[in-house]
């Protein structure tokens, strides 16, 4: 940070030395302390502006990365959720003539035919749980993912 003031205060000081030339050798200006204590405050407030601008888009950058690995995370995590529940659910499937019975167990209305039609395919599960219960989708999924996590 030092060097950095440093230069501006030698790129005051020049433009202060430049400033004050005429360049016609008519009349010699002669810069005072005060005005250079100026010129440097000057630089420095709009150094401190610039700064302060880079800092608040940083902050922007920083903001938007988070969101961005905020919603990696959530994908990746709903998609290491969803391949453990077709694991689990792939066994059921793989025997699904034992499982009818605890199917019937859990939702009586459901007949045989029916059970047996579907051939363990979990959306014609949720799709019968929602037809013959009377619920919305989201429930009767609900429904069939409390079941099978129960096994």
């Amino acid at each position: 940070m030092s060097i950095f003031k440093g230069n501006l205060v030698l790129a005051a000081a020049i433009s202060l030395v430049l400033a004050g030339c005429g360049g016609d050798g008519a009349s010699e200006s002669v810069v005072t302390e005060s005005e250079a204590d100026a010129a440097l405050q000057d630089s420095a407030a709009d150094v401190t502006s610039a700064v302060e601008e880079q800092a608040g888009e940083a902050g922007d950058v920083i903001e938007q990365a988070a969101d961005s690995s905020a919603a990696a995370v959530e994908s990746a995590t709903d998609s290491v959720m969803d391949a453990a529940d077709n694991a689990g659910w792939s066994d059921l499937q793989g025997n699904w003539q034992d499982t009818i019975a605890s199917v019937k167990d859990r939702w009586a209305d459901l007949s045989d035919e029916e059970l047996m039609s579907i051939n363990g395919d979990k959306d014609a599960l949720v799709t019968l749980v929602q037809d013959k219960y009377g619920l919305d989708r989201e429930a009767a999924e609900a429904e069939v993912n409390d079941w099978a996590s129960s096994l």
